[in-house]
């Protein structure tokens, strides 16, 4: 399974924020990211503790990395694409995907997400979002190639 890090998992929604293209970008991404950094703050995220989660062949079982695999599920939640019972709203997930305009993401949405629902079936909160993003990191080379320049931009870099 490929592995991520917190700046990774801080959310799908936001790390699309970060990189948007679209009119919409201005108004979304501080949204996005202010989301983000309070679930940093919130969960006491050390950042350099989730950056060993990128590995390859790391062992993300381990205890110190639960927190870091809560942030999609914090960030979900701060943007109404999750419940506060920890559910999957993916009709509220595909309309913030479409809110940036950029048709390529939309079409990549249209197309992992009957990949990694399964995943999720029946899971909750930090699972749930652990889960559905590490299956979107594995299946979307345009989702992977996002994270990594929004990993670069939040650590400086890229």
């Amino acid at each position: 399974m490929k592995s991520c890090t917190v700046l990774a998992v801080v959310g799908v929604v936001a790390s699309l924020a970060v990189l948007a293209q679209a009119d919409k970008k201005g108004e979304l991404m501080p949204r996005y990211i202010k989301h983000t950094l309070d679930c940093v703050k919130e969960l006491k995220i050390d950042t350099a503790v989730c950056k060993e989660m990128m590995k390859e062949g790391n062992d993300n079982s381990q205890a110190k990395y639960d927190p870091c695999k809560c942030v999609v599920a914090c960030v979900a939640k701060k943007a109404k694409v999750m419940t506060d019972a920890g559910e999957a709203d993916m009709e509220k997930f595909t309309a913030a995907v479409d809110e940036f305009e950029i048709k390529e993401w939309s079409a990549e949405w249209v197309r992992v997400k009957p990949i990694c629902e399964p995943a999720i079936k029946g899971k909750k909160d930090c699972v749930l979002g652990y889960d559905f993003f590490t299956c979107g990191y594995k299946e979307s080379e345009i989702f992977r190639d996002v994270i990594k320049k929004f990993m670069g931009a939040m650590d400086g870099s890229s």
